[in-house]
């Protein structure tokens, strides 16, 4: 449940911070765009800049994998190199 409860956070809070900005942002809200309690937020995050490095975290380690992905489909280091881009491109967009 916690896992899940944290995955619904760190989603509010992606939303929140595109809509809002970070410095418009407050646990309050983002605990209730993620449909839990202010306490559950803190059981999981110290604070708001707490769950925002986890979001980023967790973006990095998503785009990373993406990129890993597409280079090893590959063959060739040039086309691998390509991919990665292309992949890392997508992911931003």
């Amino acid at each position: 449940m916690l896992e899940s409860q944290r995955g619904r956070l760190l989603e509010a809070m992606a939303e929140v911070v595109a809509e809002r900005g970070l410095r418009c942002a407050s646990k309050a809200e983002v605990a209730k765009r993620a449909g839990v309690s202010r306490e559950a937020f803190a059981r999981n995050f110290d604070d708001l800049d707490d769950c925002f490095v986890a979001l980023l975290d967790w973006m990095l380690a998503r785009g990373a994998t993406a990129i890993t992905g597409a280079f090893k489909r590959e063959a060739c280091w040039d086309d691998a190199v390509l991919a990665g881009l292309e992949a890392l491109l997508t992911f931003l967009d």
